[in-house]
């Protein structure tokens, strides 16, 4: 069982200013992964087309229109 305020990624969390905005990550890949798999999981990203999703994404979020 975890204790509250144990947790490396609470500690983490608590370290950051408040509001601060965390640069988004368009990746399913992460560091506790194997370089191999994360390079597999990249490659597959790149060809589905992850990096135009991750454009139209940017320009909505900076030209959000009244919906």
């Amino acid at each position: 069982m975890t204790r509250l305020g144990t947790s490396s990624e609470f500690d983490r969390e608590a370290a950051e200013p408040v509001g601060a905005a965390k640069p988004l990550a368009f990746t399913y890949s992460h560091s506790g992964q194997s370089r191999l798999r994360r390079s597999l999981i990249r490659g597959v990203e790149v060809l589905s087309g992850a990096r135009t999703f991750e454009r139209l994404y940017k320009d909505w979020k900076a030209t959000p229109s009244s919906r």
